[in-house]
Order: structure tokens, then sequence, then C-alpha cells
């Protein structure tokens, strides 16, 4: 997920390219409103006019042959982020940011982050289940301020509120990030989570006298972000469901296999009744969760010691020859008389995983739910891992693999997990250990029996885990449509995150993707221990993102991408927007909502202010206007062909019953090669209408070059995309449209590229272009029948960014972050190049260097030849962008 508190951090990019450094010079795109300038009709750089004000005018959106439209006709979204106190800005910020956007070419807004407290009044609220009136009109404002211009809002319910002691639930210490997955399954979480849509969508906005359900300027509605219950078990967050959640999970399991008996898809258990909402008052329709036998002998420490053969049958230190530690079983120095073991450690071993503190010979049976409890501290804070597994070849996981953080203080621990196969020797591992010391108490494993049914399979398991997630999606599908009468569009949470199929019910699907998101390799989110890794996608274009994602869309549904950013501190930053535009415009695409504008309500800041904010990244906003031209104005033709590939519900769970993993659910989880992604259209289709599909070669033109480099060719099957792979990285590779209104190059310095009539000579060694077209009349003057129009193009060219006096680090391998993230001002990076158009000795020619609004500011000289002219972009301009005036 993207950072949660980046908007806190002020992030910059500085780098070198190639041996020489990069000419550098202030450049920050202006947040005033253009003034008119007497030298021109227009800004060429104002989108404004692209969009068809107000939002809402021609009718709801909705879904016509798997896009969106409105009355008016099909309809994509080119979006942003703004999250937390970004929602809540005063009224005059309201109006400045909505112009802003709008000249960006903007026309959605993603609403996110509202409801982890800034919508509930403050950053400590007492209470987190009532909305605050002050900060709600704030948002009606910024909504009303956004319609005006033309622009939609996408509106996110459940993101990152996490209940805690204020409103009766337990701490939020070591429980599911923002209630994950539980929030699937408790029924009190499912209950505040309608009672939160309902307080939000039915208030009536005072600006536009309209309730958000009746709203048609509300494009769009999510229900849960980044949220499965598939995802939290699969990804090893077992011990993060605590009490009282434990129990009721447990319940949940023994209810549906009672029901079941046997594996029957066609039913589930219908989803907690909203009145069972007290997790003091236990639901008595259904029978209690039993118990089995003891599975550890002495797991108080009681009776046996290290000097014992039966502790030592269970109990076991395993360190290699470097490693220096010991186990005892001692006296707990808080409470006398009680009996711990402590785990000593000196020193690590030789290898990552030793030394580990094995509970060994364990026998377990496939489908049991077991459930394991036990108490541990730690002489300072940590976090250690541990998992069920075979205690023999080939070491295979059994079910459980996990992660506690510690601290002096002990933590109780009670998790449910289910055995993946039988095992006679299978044992819990802790490792990962730092030096220190460690103490364990009260560990307990049991099974849980399932009165009337004799033995699950581990299938059984995930099949339950489909069926409650799909139960909770479902019923709040139906709480907003049918109790709260939303018009609009409905997704469930993003596709790699749950059941495709589950999500599939829904009115579209969602995704979010990354490239090199930050790395923590300590605590999350610990801003004095992160790197970035400093690639450029255009290295991995046949291997990462773009084949992934197209391979995860489904078949029938509108496909949007609420996330997406090349993080700082990348160098390669602004090849991300304009690349996905491009390529998501091929792939018929319905929204890209690059994450995000903004974290905090600070919206004009004079640096880069964090990984994700673009509001101040002036190499990403410069290309803001091509993504708006290729995306919505559809400057890339869709696809040709479509290659479709089937996706059972039965085939699905046996995917998760193998490996689970949500992720699996594309072209390439399916065993098919994405790359297909590239030359076609692709899609998954989940009706079972389509059988075995008769996947294509994957089109790749690969030439080896003279020094052994092979460089690879990807062609679309409309000729407009060509993506160049080299096989040794950061040498030639790069991705270039050639579009009829638009023309788009990134990557690295290599012989001049030929579009359709243009030609483009880059002389900086890494870069990122883009030429559009603002009046969608081509590149060659006379080209359309009403000659009497100019020709006007937007020229953006980028390089590096950074702030002033910011100190990078780089920690090898590509990694980089920042010990000083600077001051005032943002510098950006001139880049050299040579554009040639083709032009008659008639033709009039006016060639200008524009200011930071998009004005000009000087006229330059192009170079006039037999048939063309040439256009040079140097850094001596301090400019990023350029406009070309040919009638």
């Amino acid at each position: 997920m993207k950072s949660i508190f980046s908007f806190l951090v002020l992030g910059v990019l500085v780098s070198t390219v190639g041996a020489a450094e990069p000419e550098m010079f202030p450049f920050t795109v202006s947040y005033e409103k253009p003034q008119a300038n007497p030298d021109q009709s227009s800004n060429i750089a104002d989108l404004s006019g692209w969009l068809d004000a107000p939002a809402g005018k021609h009718g709801f959106v909705r879904v016509e042959n798997g896009h969106f439209a409105t009355d008016a006709g099909p309809l994509r979204f080119w979006g942003t982020n703004t999250c937390f106190s970004a929602n809540f800005v005063t009224h005059e910020q309201a109006d400045r940011l909505a112009e802003r956007l709008a000249r960006f070419g903007i026309n959605c807004v993603r609403l996110h982050h509202m409801d982890m407290h800034d919508i509930f009044g403050t950053w400590t609220p007492k209470s987190l289940l009532h909305l605050d009136p002050e900060r709600l009109e704030k948002l009606d404002y910024l909504i009303a301020a956004l319609k005006k211009r033309g622009i939609y809002v996408n509106i996110n319910l459940h993101v990152s509120r996490w209940l805690d002691e204020r409103d009766g639930f337990p701490p939020t210490v070591g429980r599911t990030t923002f209630d994950k997955g539980v929030d699937n399954f408790d029924p009190k979480l499912i209950a505040l989570q309608k009672k939160y849509a309902r307080d939000l969508l039915t208030h009536v906005n005072p600006y536009t006298q309209t309730a958000y359900t009746d709203e048609p300027a509300v494009a769009m509605i999510e229900v849960n972000n980044e949220n499965s219950l598939l995802s939290v078990i699969g990804w090893g967050q077992w011990a993060r469901i605590r009490e009282p959640f434990a129990s009721e999970f447990q319940r949940q399991w023994v209810a549906y296999l009672q029901q079941k008996k046997r594996p029957d898809l066609d039913r589930k258990e219908p989803l907690p009744s909203e009145k069972s909402v007290d997790h003091t008052a236990a639901d008595k329709t259904t029978a209690p969760v039993e118990l089995g036998p003891e599975l550890v002998r002495d797991g108080s420490f009681s009776v046996l010691s290290p000097d014992d053969h039966e502790f030592h049958a269970q109990w076991n230190l395993e360190k290699d020859a470097q490693a220096d530690a010991d186990l005892a079983v001692a006296e707990d120095s808080d409470e006398a008389q009680n009996r711990i073991l402590r785990l000593t450690i000196r020193k690590l071993g030789a290898v990552p995983w030793e030394p580990q503190l094995l509970l060994r010979n364990l026998a377990v049976t496939e489908g049991t739910m077991y459930k394991i409890s036990f108490r541990i501290r730690s002489d300072h804070p940590c976090a250690i891992g541990f998992n069920l597994m075979q205690n023999a070849p080939p070491w295979s996981n059994l079910g459980l693999e996990s992660s506690l953080e510690l601290e002096s203080d002990w933590k109780t621990v009670s998790l449910c997990c289910v055995a993946k196969k039988d095992e006679e020797m299978a044992r819990i591992s802790f490792g990962r250990f730092s030096p220190g010391t460690f103490e364990l108490d009260d560990f307990s494993v049991r099974p849980v029996l399932v009165p009337g049914v004799k033995r699950a399979t581990y299938r059984d398991f995930i099949a339950f885990l489909f069926e409650t997630e799909r139960a909770y999606f479902s019923e709040m599908l139906r709480f907003l449509k049918e109790d709260l009468k939303v018009r609009q569009p409905v997704s469930g949470t993003q596709l790699a995150y749950g059941s495709s199929h589950t999500q599939g019910e829904y009115d579209y699907c969602d995704d979010h993707s990354y490239w090199n998101h930050p790395h923590f390799p300590g605590k999350q989110w610990d801003m004095n221990n992160w790197y970035v890794k400093d690639l450029a996608l255009v290295d991995a274009l046949d291997r990462e993102i773009l084949p992934e994602l197209a391979g995860r869309r489904i078949l029938g549904k509108p496909y949007t991408l609420s996330e997406y950013n090349h993080p700082f501190p990348n160098r390669y930053a602004a090849e991300g927007f304009p690349l996905l535009a491009a390529f998501g415009s091929f792939q018929g695409w319905d929204g890209i909502f690059p994450f995000a504008y903004s974290h905090s309500s600070n919206l004009e800041p004079e640096i880069v202010t964090s990984f994700f904010d673009t509001n101040s990244n002036t190499v990403q906003l410069v290309h803001f206007p091509a993504c708006a031209a290729l995306f919505c104005r559809g400057d890339v033709r869709e696809a040709e062909k479509t290659v479709v590939a089937s996706l059972g519900k039965n085939q699905e769970i046996d995917l998760l019953a193998n490996r689970l993993d949500p992720r699996l659910f594309g072209f390439k989880g399916l065993g098919l090669d994405p790359r297909i992604a590239l030359n076609h259209k692709t899609a998954v289709d989940l009706s079972g209408k389509h059988g075995t599909p008769n996947v294509p070669e994957v089109e790749c033109d690969s030439k080896p070059a003279v020094d052994g480099r092979e460089i690879k060719t990807y062609t679309s099957d409309t000729g407009e995309l060509r993506f160049v792979v080299d096989s040794e990285k950061f040498r030639s590779s790069f991705v270039s449209v050639d579009s009829p209104n638009t023309k788009f190059f990134s990557g690295f310095s290599q012989e001049p590229l030929h579009w359709n009539g243009v030609e483009l000579k880059l002389l900086s060694d890494w870069a990122t272009i883009s030429l559009v077209s603002q009046g969608g009349n081509g590149f060659k003057p006379g080209a359309k029948s009403d000659t009497s129009q100019p020709v006007r193009i937007l020229i953006a060219a980028t390089g590096q960014i950074q702030n002033t006096n910011c100190e990078r680090e780089d920690l090898g391998d590509r990694k980089t972050t920042l010990k000083k993230w600077g001051e005032p001002p943002i510098l950006c990076e001139g880049i050299r190049a040579e554009i040639a158009i083709p032009t008659g000795e008639t033709t009039r020619v006016r060639f200008f260097a524009l200011d930071e609004s998009g004005n000009r500011r000087a006229e330059i000289e192009p170079e006039r030849q037999p048939g063309e002219t040439r256009l040079r972009l140097d850094p001596k301009h301090k400019t990023l962008w350029y406009e070309l005036f040919v009638e």
C-alpha cells in the first residue's frame, strides 16, 4: 500500500545520469491561474477547456458495454488522489485546487484516507463513529468546487479507520492494520462500516443541495481499500487476528463446516446479523467452539526443564557454529514462582534464520484448525518470524507463516491456523531474531473440534475464506444498492488483494500498482530507515507492471487503476504516468489515478514533499497534458485484438489452495505469457463462456547486438506503441508512442527516433519527452481540410528533479535514500534534444520557451531546412516545456 505517513516528510529526488552532471535550474509549475498573455490567444498548457463542466451534467456515470458512459457517450477518467487533510481545506484552497487540477486535464479526484481521523474532527477525536459537521462542510465545498469545473469525485468508504478503546474495541497494537480482513467477517465492524456509509452518502451537500447517493458528480464508490480476508491470511498476518476476533473467526469456521458437512460451494453461511454487534454478548444460536486435547507438554514450564528428556523431545534450540545462544527455564523476574522459557542470543548465526527456537513433534491433520496461544516478550523492541512447517525435508510450510512485533512488556498471542496436510512431525519455528533476551510462557496448541464433521480438507478452509469474503462484499453491495439506493457504479476492493470472482460481482473492478515502492528494512514507515530502488521501468517492460496489470482485467467490466506512481527518489519518475496513460488507452482501461496529489492540507508546497505527492513534482506534472490526451482524448487507439483467459470459481479456489495469494489470478498465475499484453488487449473471463484460450505467440523482434547484448522489440497490434528492452540495463531501452496527435518517448539515449513525419534526437543520456497537438489537428500543417487552423504543439522534456541542498546516499544495488531532504527552490534538469517537424517553404513557424505558468516567456529561433524545421531543446532556456506554433 502507499505511504500512510509520508505526508509528514519532505521528499526529493537527486542523482546523476551517466558521467556528466545534469544542468539544473529552478522550475516549479505555478499554483497561480495563468494570466492572459497578449502574445497568444490561450495558454497551451491549460486543458481546463477539455473538461465538460459541470461534472454530471450528462447524468450519472453508468456501465455500458463494459465501459463507463453518460448520456453524452463513453467516458474515461484521468484522475488523482487527495489524502487525509487534503480533503478538508478552506474554501479558497478548494477553489485554487480545483482550478489547478482542471488545467492539468484531471477530471476525477479519488477522496482517499478521509476516515483515519480527519472526517471525525481532529487528529485525536473522542470517537471515530460520528462525522464532524465542520469537516463535512469543508468536504462539501471541495466537492462542489470540483463539480463546478467539470471534475468528478470517487468516494472511498473504509480506508484507514482503526476502531479502538474509544469506541469499545481492543487497543490497535498487534491487530491487522486498519482491521483489514477482520472487517470482512466481524459483525460489529461490518455494522459500523454500514453506519459510516449511510452517514456520509445520505448526507445532503448544502452547496449542491443533493445527497451523495443522488449526486451525478460522484462518479464511483469504493467499499474497502486493499482489504481482503484471503490476502490477510495468505500474506502471513494470522497472528494479528487477535481476540475477540479470533474466537469469532473460529466460531464461523465451525458453523461453516456444520452447515456444509462436505464442500458445496453453491451454499454459504449467511453473513452475521447486524444485531449481533456486541462482542461481550456471544451469539447463542450456534454451537460454541470446542477445543481438543493439548498438544504441548507442560507449556507453562512448571514441571519440565532442559535437563529432562521430555523437554528436549519438544523444545529445541537450533544454532550453527557461528551462533552463540542458549535456552533455559528460569523464574519470571516480574512474578515470583512463575517459570518461563528464556532464550538468550549473544551472536547471530551465519545465515539469517539461525538460531531458531523450535517446538517439535506436533502431529497435525489436514483441514483441522488449531488454536495457538502463548505469551512472549523481548528485552528490546524487535520483530521476529514464526511458522508451522515440516520438521524434515522438504521443510514445507503447513499453513502458518507470520511475524510478531515484540517489546519489553508481555504480549499475549492467540491465533488460529489450518493445517495444509497431514504431518506427524510438524514444528512451530521462531526465527529471524536479533541479539538479546526473549521469554516465552503459557504455550498452547489445541485443535478446534467441529461436532458432526469427522474431517475437513485444507481446500474446505480455503473455500470458507472465499465464501466468507464473498458474503461480506455481496452484503455491502446489496446494502449500498438496495438500502441506500446509490446510483453510481461501485467497486469492492482491488483485484490483486482478493477473489476475482467476488470482485467481478461489482459494477467495475479496480487495481493498484507501484514501480519500486519505498522499502523499509526495519519498522514499516520508519523514515530514518528506508530506500527506493533507482531503476527505470523501460528496462523491465516485458517483465514488470504493465503485462501483470493488463492480465488481471476482468472481461466485460470497466477497469480502473486508482493508485500508481514511480515514487521518490527514483530518478526516472517522469516515465511512469505517460507510459501508463498510453498503455491504458491501448488496453481499453477506463480510469487511471496517479497517487497522489497531496497527503496534507499544504496544497502548495515550495519543495517536493513526499515519496508520492505530485503537486510539486514538476517533472511529472508537465506531462499531464500528454496523459490526458493519450488516455481521455484517446490519442492512442485501443488494440485491434483481445486475448481472453478463463478462470472458473472452482479453479480459483484450487489455485488458492495450492498457494494462498490473490495475485495469482492473472495471465501469469494461469500459466499464460503475460507479455502478450504488449501486442494485444488482454482480459480474464469469469463467466465460463471461454474455455482454454488459444493464446497466440508473443510477437517479439529479438536482435543480438554486436557486443553480445540482446535487444527485444514488442509492437502493439495498432502499430502505435513500441517497447524496446535492452538485455543490458541502462543502455538503450525505451518506449515510443507514435499517434496522429501525440508523440511520446521515454528512455535512454540512442539513434534518432522516427515517428510519422517527426524526428527526435535525444542528446541527453536519459529523458522523458512528450509532444501534444493541442487542437487535435496533427503535426503537419495543412493536413486537415480547415487549413486556417494553426498547429499548436506542447512539448515537455524532463530528466531529474531535486530540492536545493538535498543529500542523497547510494546504498548499492541501485538503492538510494536521502540523508537530507533539502529546501526551496525545486531544481530540474534541462534536456538537450533536437526535434524535426515537416514544414513547407511558406509555412510560418514560431517556437517559444514557456514559463512556470505555461505562458510564452521567450521566443527561440528555429532552424529552417528544406522540407522541415529543427527545434533545439536546451538547458539554457531554463524550461521544461515549449510551444511550437505552425501555420
